[in-house]
Parts: C-alpha cells; sequence; structure tokens
C-alpha cells in the first residue's frame, strides 16, 4: 500500500510480529487472516512457505476435527501457513494448513470476508485478464455467506 498523506503506515516485521506474539502471551484473542495468519503462525513459531504458484478462486477445504465448514472460501495468495509447534490443524488443503489454532490465536489461509463489493476494490487494485476476472465475479454471487463465515467464528470461538 503506497504511503503518504491520509494512508497509514504499516508496522515493519520485527514490530508486527512483537505485536503479534505480545498480544498470544496475553491471551488477548487474535484472527489471522491470509497473510495475516501468515505472520501470526511467523510469530508464534511457524512460518510460510512458497506454494510454487498462485491460488485464486473459491475452493473447499479439508476439516481435520470436523467442525469448520468446508466452504467453498475465497483464497488469494501464493504463499502457505507453515503452523507454530504446538497448535492444532483443524482445516487443511493439498497446499497445507488452512485453519490453525494456538490458545487464544487463530489464522485462517483463506478469506472469510469476502464479498462482491470487496471482490471489486481487489480488482481494481490487482487487474485480471477478463475472463478471469468474470468467472471470480460469477463464483462470488454464488457462494459468498456471512453465515458460514459466522459460523466459523464460531467454531473457532472468536464471538
Amino acid at each position: 500500500m503506497p504511503r503518504g498523506p491520509g494512508r497509514p503506515s504499516r508496522p515493519g516485521p520485527t514490530a508486527r510480529f512483537e505485536l503479534l506474539s505480545r498480544a498470544h502471551r496475553h491471551n488477548t484473542p487474535v484472527l489471522g487472516i491470509c497473510a495475516g495468519a501468515q505472520f501470526l503462525a511467523e510469530a508464534l513459531g511457524g512460518g510460510r512457505a512458497p506454494m510454487g504458484s498462485e491460488r485464486i478462486g473459491w475452493s473447499e477445504i479439508r476439516p481435520v476435527v470436523g467442525r469448520v465448514p468446508t466452504g467453498p472460501w475465497f483464497q488469494w495468495h501464493a504463499d502457505r501457513i507453515v503452523a507454530p509447534p504446538g497448535a492444532e490443524v483443524l482445516a487443511d488443503s493439498p497446499d497445507g494448513p488452512e485453519v490453525f489454532r494456538l490458545g487464544t490465536s487463530a489464522g485462517v489461509q483463506f478469506h472469510p470476508e469476502m464479498s462482491a463489493d470487496l471482490l471489486d476494490r481487489w480488482l481494481d487494485a490487482t487487474p485480471l485478464p477478463a475472463d478471469r476476472a468474470e468467472a471470480l465475479h460469477r463464483d462470488t454471487a454464488r457462494f459468498e455467506s456471512r453465515a458460514r463465515a459466522e459460523e466459523l467464528l464460531r467454531v473457532l470461538d472468536l464471538v
């Protein structure tokens, strides 16, 4: 994100990891989404790793313990989570962990907040070929679900 007048600055990696580590140590609930889940995993001793290709679009995940809704969930990333030591992986996919929990901290590799409006903003910032953008719009209209996102928060015990 460009910086400048009216634009918030982002904390550097050291400050970001310290903030996440401190919140975890103080049992402050934290939910990391996509890159935020990767940062959270790193702050808690895990990490992130390149997948070798981008994953953009809606896909289902595999619940490991049967509580996390399978989706489909919206994905837009090229790295995967490496779960922190001691974390419970609640769902995965062939690419790796999709949902993890460690104490009051949880991370999801996907975007439960995806909506048609949010997709429009993302495509304005990162244009894709027209046919791919149209397919994402079609799938988002079909799959977006506030109820599924709320169920995920209940499963993670964050509401």
